[in-house]
């Protein structure tokens, strides 16, 4: 019984790694196209 929880415990911190992950990626990503858009239009 315990073994399954700290498999199922693990699953979950792995989904929610990536997902963490992938929101940090997105921002950055975010951030890097409107300082493009930005620089396109001859703003600082």
């Amino acid at each position: 019984m315990l073994n399954v929880f700290f498999q199922d415990s693990n699953m979950a911190t792995v989904f929610y790694g990536n997902i963490f992950f992938l929101i940090i990626l997105a921002v950055k990503l975010r951030e890097r196209a409107v300082s493009m858009i930005n620089r396109k239009q001859g703003l600082p």
